[in-house]
Order: structure tokens, then sequence, then C-alpha cells
């Protein structure tokens, strides 16, 4: 059983491109998440009191064997490279999501999203047939999985990488029965009983986000005595679960769950902090488009006017090596990750070690 830091430390003085290959060259850096062109110089560490920043060579000290969690390369993730930014297009075939309800409740609409996706190089389509917005209804599996399974057929004949948004043990099953390789679960594997031994048998990938409660609970439990602490003791445990079960964490990937029994503050902070979850060693994932947490900024009362915001939010993800973005805007994460992908390259003068 893989042994988990107790504590997160977040990686602070991250540099690019060409300054952060020599800095690692030179061994004032550390590689974060093993990106040969994200890299950081600094640990922050939380106290009761104060936080402390110590220099990498010293938190490597610090850290032991679990600074290694934060650095070193991780494995593709259901053949997607981990080395970059993925983005993952949204789907959801339901009348009531928070954002896109009943946008792509026919067919032919989903079809042509899909058709879409494909030709533009989204890297993972996710396809919900469920809202778990703040207070929507439970609805049963067999409903569920009749609001996608169409869909998810069409998208998979064609060469889509298919993930299947559910928290139900059937609908998993039903999935992987037509093809589908990875499911997102906004449970993480904690709702269904029977979800996690379904995915351990057919050795699936997962994505398992931070909760607390249900959709009708979940904004009533937003007291955390350390917020990132208690997101660390959650995967941690989950980790050490699906490593029971017989799941390798090289097919799990953690979301911290914005919007999930959190308030605005909270989500501000965690997006603030998330390279501090590379230290559980796995690909994270951030889901953060036309989020509520944007709604008091300017013009961003309706989910429609929380673009720009999102766009900037996953910048940071970018930024801090996270290994997939999740978004409605599809089109518009494409752009902003080739822009910040060109500009990253544009870091890279060619300077040689000690000149």
């Amino acid at each position: 059983m893989t042994t988990y830091p107790q504590q997160m430390l977040v990686p602070r003085g991250l540099i690019y491109g060409n300054a952060a290959r020599c800095a690692v060259q030179q061994e004032v850096a550390a590689p974060l998440g093993g990106r040969a062109d994200v890299a950081f110089c600094f640990m922050e560490q939380h106290g009761p009191d104060a936080a402390h920043m110590y220099p990498v060579q010293q938190a490597r000290s610090l850290l032991g064997e679990g600074f290694s969690y934060y650095t070193r390369p991780r494995p593709s993730f259901a053949g997607m490279n981990m080395q970059k930014m993925n983005i993952m297009g949204i789907i959801n075939m339901t009348p009531d999501s928070f954002s896109d309800g009943g946008r792509y409740i026919d067919f032919p609409r989903a079809q042509k999203a899909v058709d879409a996706m494909l030709a533009h190089g989204v890297d993972v389509i996710d396809i919900g047939g469920e809202s778990t917005r703040p207070g929507a209804p439970f609805i049963p599996a067999e409903e569920e999985w009749a609001r996608i399974a169409d869909i998810t057929r069409y998208a998979l004949s064609h060469g889509a990488r298919v993930s299947v948004d559910t928290r139900k043990a059937k609908v998993m099953s039903w999935a992987f029965d037509a093809g589908v390789e990875i499911i997102n679960d906004v449970s993480a594997l904690c709702f269904d009983p029977d979800a996690l031994s379904v995915v351990a048998q057919r050795q699936a990938y997962v994505i398992l986000m931070h909760h607390r409660g249900t959709p009708q609970t979940m904004q009533t439990l937003t007291d955390y005595k350390d917020i990132h602490q208690s997101l660390w003791d959650f995967f941690r445990q989950r980790l050490e679960c699906c490593e029971a079960a017989g799941l390798p964490t090289s097919h799990v990937m953690l979301d911290p769950g914005l919007g999930f029994a959190k308030t605005a503050q909270q989500n501000f902070d965690i997006l603030s902090r998330l390279s501090g979850y590379h230290g559980l060693g796995v690909p994270i994932l951030l889901g953060a488009s036309r989020k509520s947490m944007f709604k008091t900024l300017p013009f961003g009362a309706e989910t429609e006017g929380r673009l720009p915001a999102s766009l900037a939010a996953h910048q940071q993800a970018f930024e801090q090596a996270i290994g997939m973005c999740r978004v409605h805007d599809w089109q518009e994460m494409i752009q902003t990750k080739a822009f910040l992908e060109r500009m990253l390259g544009a870091n890279a003068y060619g300077i040689e070690v000690g000149s």
C-alpha cells in the first residue's frame, strides 16, 4: 500500500520554459508533476499561526520520499498524455443542469456537438445524464442510461474517447459494456456501494471528485477547520480504497470539486493552491467552467456571463501543471490553451546553463 504524505505543501515560485529547465539542472528548482517546462523553486507549508516558505532543496529533505510525488512524471491516463493539459468537453443530456440544461437533450444537437469536438481535437468527451447541481433531484439508473446511451455509442463508434459522468454502478457497468474506459464520479465512488468494485473489476479509469453530502445538502456542509487538509485526507483515503480494491493509482485522477460543498472563497482558495495537490502523485482535473463562484464578479450573475472568469481560472490550472480541464466552452478553451502554449514556448530562448 502506498504511503502518502500526511500534509500538503504548496509548490511556489513557478517558472516555465527554458528558465525551468535551467533551474532544475542547477538544482535550485524541481519539475512540477514531472513536467520539463514547469518547475518550482519553493514550497509553502501552512501552520496554525503562519506559513513557512522552504527553498526546494530544504523541502526535499523535509518531505523525504514524499517529495517525489510532486516531481515524478505522471503516466498516461486512458491514453492521454499527462505531461500537458488535456481538454474535456461537456455534453449534458439533461433538462436541468446548471449551465447547459436542455441544450443537448435531443440527439441531433448532441451528435453535432460530438462531431465538432472530434474535428477540433477535444481530448475526451464527458457525457452525463443526471444533474448534480445544488438541489438537483435523484433519477433512477435506467432513466439516466436511457438519456445517454445513444450519444455514448455514437461518440465511441466515431473514435471519441468518452468519459461517462455518473455515480451509479449500474450506469457504469452499462457504459463499460458499450466500450467506455473512463468514469467521472462526483461522489468519488462513495455514493453507490458497488461502484468501486465495478470500476476495479473492469480496471477502468476513474476521476474522483471531492464532495460532501448530496446535491440536496452539500451547500449546507461548507464548514471546514482546514479545507486543504480536509481535501487531502479525503483523497488519501479514496486512493487507499482504490488500491485495496485492486485499482492501480495510475488509473485515478483527482478533482477538488469546485462548487461542491464549498463557499465561493473556499473555491478561490483551492484554485490558488492547486499545485499542492500534485503531492498525491496522480493527475489533477479542474472543473471551473461557469461555476457560481464567479456570480458576484462583474457580468457574472448569469452563467452566460462567466466565460472570461472560467478561462482565467483554467489559465491558473495550466500554469500549475494541471492535467485536465473540464469545460462547457471547449472552443474558447482550445484557443486559450494554444495561446498559453505559445507563450510558454516563447520563453525558450535557447539559454545555456551557466550563461
